[in-house]
């Protein structure tokens, strides 16, 4: 978290970093689109610029267009059925009921479909803001 995202850009790359995951400030990478295009161009031969924040196949293509990043960071998990077999409905396992008969997987098929929004992106819209 920073409260000046300029100075952090400075202070990681001069820490000898050489990239820096950021979402502009924002809760995620579509919100921050502006600060992070800011920050590629501040950036440019100094650190690498990762976006990362809610990024998905349905807005990719926006903040590649709109921030000029070329790389991403994406957490695709999707809360698939566990293959738990023993079920007790009067003990929950976590904070909310009904979560312990879930777990996190990155579907094949969501890969594949950022894949597809990615390369429909044309290449000379990418990698400049």
């Amino acid at each position: 978290m920073s409260a000046d995202l300029q100075n952090s850009l400075d202070d990681v790359s001069q820490a000898g970093a050489d990239r820096l995951l950021t979402s502009g400030g924002e809760p995620d990478c579509l919100q921050g689109t502006d600060a992070i295009a800011k920050l590629v161009k501040s950036a440019r031969g100094r650190i690498h610029i990762m976006a990362g924040g809610g990024i998905n196949a349905g807005n990719v293509a926006h903040i590649l267009q709109r921030t000029g990043i070329t790389e991403i960071h994406v957490g695709l998990a999707t809360a698939v059925p566990s293959p738990m077999v023993v079920r007790n409905s009067r003990v929950c396992l976590g904070k909310v009921s009904g979560r312990e008969y879930h777990r996190a997987q990155v579907l094949e098929e969501s890969v594949r479909e950022l894949k597809r929004a990615v390369a429909e992106v044309p290449a000379n819209q990418r990698g400049e803001p």
